[in-house]
């Protein structure tokens, strides 16, 4: 889940973890 993580700081900061995309 580094990908999630990653994703979600960096990207979608808005979103919950359970929607990395």
């Amino acid at each position: 889940m580094e990908t999630v993580n990653g994703v979600q700081q960096g990207r979608n900061a808005t979103t919950p973890l359970k929607m990395p995309n």
